[in-house]
């Protein structure tokens, strides 16, 4: 729902009047599992203020909330750097797909219940 309300203005400043955008966040879309979870969509930390903790408790508040509700959490991450961190906080990567139209490699993960 975030996403869609910025394509108008992604449109307007793109050569392809954003299907290019659009065409990625859609695949994005069906990535997500249609079974119940906490999708933690954007977890990020100023880089200036990386190395204190920040990620960390966002990331586990996140983890803690969804198997609250006995749900699972998952993420996606187009960083590779980003994967062993994840990994260290119970992720494990269900999957690994270029995007469409030479898109970036995105790793699909979760941390089960």
């Amino acid at each position: 729902e975030i996403e869609q309300s910025t394509r108008a203005a992604i449109n307007l400043l793109t050569p392809d009047d954003g299907l290019r955008y659009a065409a990625f966040w859609d695949w994005l879309d069906t990535q997500i599992p249609d079974t119940p979870c906490w999708f933690l969509d954007a977890i990020a930390v100023a880089p200036e203020m990386q190395g204190n903790g920040l990620g960390r408790t966002l990331l586990c508040h996140g983890i803690e909330q969804a198997h609250a509700q006995g749900c699972f959490a998952f993420l996606e991450t187009g960083t590779a750097e980003n994967v062993p961190f994840y990994e260290s906080h119970g992720f494990r990567v269900v999957s690994k797909k270029a995007a469409p139209d030479c898109g970036p490699l995105i790793w699909f993960m979760q941390a089960d219940r």
